[in-house]
Parts: structure tokens; C-alpha cells; sequence
């Protein structure tokens, strides 16, 4: 076994800043456009501009899972209203960001309780079947 110790202390998740939910941020009669060179660009993330009612606007990244889920079209405009802004940090220089994200629920871990070990069995592969006649 190593001698690499671990620091065993409660693990508490990293608690993610909310600004708010897109809707309340826009307020009533405000609106959403998606920036169309983000989104048609796999490469990029979504960039959408939020509008309030008296014309002053913001424009706001999309999370990867966010920008995934709206080209899919699993995640639709009314969704995205429901979402929220969260306030993220450039783990490079530190620079702070408002980004849409996913909803993370009531908790971001999902737990298994230890019941006994399994070995892990790879897929047998006929060296024939790779073999092209």
C-alpha cells in the first residue's frame, strides 16, 4: 500500500454563489436572445443576452452542460428562464463571472454505500472480428 497519506476530514461541497433565477433577473416583460454565432459554434459555449423592460441588458455564458442541453433542444427557452445564475471564478486568474448552470437539485453528490468489492471483468475481443476481409 502507498505511504501517500489522504486528509481524511468531513467533505463538504463547494457551495455555488446564486445572482438568481434568469426570469427574476430579467423581471417581468423582459427577454432572452441567444447570441447565433455561440450557438451555431459546437466549439463555444451559448451566450445569451437578458433584456429588462426599461432596454439595459447583460450577456451571460452558458455552462457546458447548458450549451450541450440547448443545440440538443433538450433544454428549451421557457426552461432556460428557470435557471439560474450563478456567480463562477476563473480558477486561472481569479476574475469572477455571472454563467448560467444546470440546476443542481437538493445536493451534487450521489452516494453508494460499500457493499463488498467486484472484480472488474473487460470485454473479451475476438481478434477476428477487428480483421477486415
Amino acid at each position: 500500500m502507498s505511504q501517500f497519506n489522504l486528509d481524511w476530514n468531513k467533505f463538504v461541497p463547494a457551495e455555488r454563489e446564486e445572482i438568481g433565477m434568469v426570469a427574476e433577473l430579467v423581471g417581468p416583460n423582459g427577454t432572452l436572445s441567444y447570441v447565433k454565432g455561440n450557438l451555431m459554434n459546437p466549439d463555444k459555449r451559448v451566450v445569451v443576452v437578458l433584456k429588462r423592460e426599461d432596454g439595459t441588458s447583460t450577456a451571460i455564458t452558458c455552462s457546458s452542460s447548458v450549451s450541450e442541453g440547448i443545440r440538443a433542444k433538450n433544454i428549451t427557452v421557457k426552461n432556460l428562464f428557470g435557471f439560474t445564475v450563478f456567480k463562477q471564478i476563473n480558477s486561472t486568474t481569479g476574475e469572477e463571472y455571472p454563467l448560467i448552470g444546470m440546476p443542481s437539485g437538493t445536493t451534487s453528490l450521489i452516494e453508494f454505500k460499500n457493499e463488498g468489492v467486484e472484480e472488474y471483468q473487460p470485454a473479451e475481443i475476438d481478434a477476428e472480428e477487428l480483421v477486415a476481409f
